[in-house]
């Protein structure tokens, strides 16, 4: 048995042991949703994040009043914003909302702020960050 046919059939071998799935190296990617149009004050919204997980598995949504969001989740959440932690699984798509979580209060500017990262590293410089601004206008 020559070198190519060592090769693969250890190609096979490995592909066998894996089901046939190849590893999927893609960048991780994260897209913040936030309502569309203007809110009203009373309204209760929802905010959302989708997306590719790659090595991450931790996401967290916040909405910030009135300045963009932070660079990481942990200066997010000193500012005493509520946040949504959600589980995702690490190499996999994902979806997730808060389900009507907030209520549109006083008009302004609003972003919807997630970040991925590594559970437990919050604070960690590699996670990646996404925001979608919106906002409550005042009613007459």
């Amino acid at each position: 048995m020559g070198i190519a046919s060592i090769g693969s059939a250890l190609v096979a071998a490995v592909a066998l042991a894996s089901g046939g799935a190849e590893a999927r190296t893609d960048p991780p990617t994260l897209k913040v949703t936030a309502p569309k149009a203007a809110l009203a004050p009373g309204t209760r919204y929802d905010v959302g994040a989708s997306g590719y997980a790659a090595a991450f598995n931790r996401l967290a949504l916040f909405v910030s009043v009135g300045k963009e969001c932070a660079e990481s989740a942990l200066l997010e959440a000193r500012t005493g914003t509520p946040e949504h932690l959600f589980d995702v699984p690490a190499y996999h798509s994902f979806s997730v909302a808060t389900k009507n979580a907030y209520r549109a209060k006083a008009p302004g500017d609003r972003y919807a702020c997630g970040y991925l990262f590594l559970h437990n590293h919050s604070d960690a410089a590699d996670q990646l960050r996404g925001q979608r601004h919106f906002r409550v206008a005042a009613t007459r």
